[in-house]
């Protein structure tokens, strides 16, 4: 009996082999070569819905801007001639102030930022 258990305990060690340095460094090596493919992907789609965001807040604040004139006559908007007041602007034409960027806005009432 205890040969028939050492015979099958030889035959299984024989059959099992494992996976070789190489097979395993080629799995990692794929892996990583998705991974960084897929975080190069994730970058994009980030610096695409910022900007995207940015256009918004610029259309927003320039449609605000463009009511407030509607309802007073002009753009008397400004802090320091160029820059836009948001306490005009926040509690009746906009709902909250987009973000802390600076915008500014000229003669003819074209509201301008910095997007990304």
């Amino acid at each position: 009996m205890e040969r028939l258990i050492n015979r099958a305990t030889r035959q299984r060690r024989n059959g099992e082999q494992g996976f070789t340095l190489i097979e395993l460094l080629v799995v990692i090596a794929v892996l990583a070569i998705l991974a960084a493919i897929v975080i190069f992907n994730v970058t994009g789609v980030t610096n695409r819905g910022s900007s995207s965001a940015c256009v918004t807040d610029l259309k927003s604040v320039q449609t605000a801007s463009d009511a407030y004139k509607n309802d007073t006559g002009s753009y008397a908007l400004l802090v320091d001639g160029v820059t836009l007041d948001s306490s005009k602007l926040a509690p009746t034409y906009l709902h909250t102030w987009p973000s802390e960027k600076t915008w500014a806005i000229n003669a003819g009432g074209t509201v301008t930022t910095t997007c990304p």
